[in-house]
């Protein structure tokens, strides 16, 4: 780093998560967890008597891209909660008690510094949710909000490059 340089134009302040189908726009998630980038070692050759061994490092997603919502949990219709329980029951198959209407969309995930400028942005398509967790609740604590995290697959998701 360049001694003086200043950095603050990377430090996210708020983020925006949109999906383009299903009411989804504009998300008041609390805490979003995007897919994470890793490595792969990947064997590529390899000889009998231990004399020959390649290794390739491959750079990529893991094999399962996976993005969760962390929401609070709320009766209101227009909450994200129920706009992301809704788009999940739609999905669940008949036989399960869900709609059997199997929806993807694509859709944008986007951090933003104090500035407002976009920090990074993430795009994604055919995005589904698979999964729904409510947070632990005991009874001799007391809560103002329970949180639950809705997990979406995605088939795709791409950083988009610097402006």
């Amino acid at each position: 780093m360049v001694a003086g340089a200043d950095t603050t134009h990377r430090i996210v302040a708020s983020f925006n998560l949109s999906f383009d189908g299903g009411g989804l726009n504009n998300l008041e998630a609390t805490e979003v967890t995007p897919p994470e980038f890793a490595g792969t070692a990947v064997c590529l050759q390899s000889s009998s008597g231990g004399i020959t061994e390649t290794v390739s490092m491959q750079g990529g997603y893991t094999p399962i891209k996976e993005l969760k919502l962390k929401v609070p949990v709320c009766s209101d219709a227009n909450s994200a909660y129920m706009r992301l329980h809704d788009w999940l029951e739609k999905c669940r198959p008949k036989a399960r008690g869900g709609g059997g209407d199997f929806q993807k969309y694509s859709g944008a995930f986007t951090t933003y510094n104090w500035k407002g400028d976009v920090v990074e942005e993430y795009k994604f398509t055919d995005a589904w949710p698979y999964k729904f967790e409510l947070e632990e609740v005991k009874a001799d604590e007391e809560k103002d909000l329970i949180y639950g995290t809705f997990t979406c697959y995605l088939e795709k998701y791409e950083r988009q490059p610097d402006q």
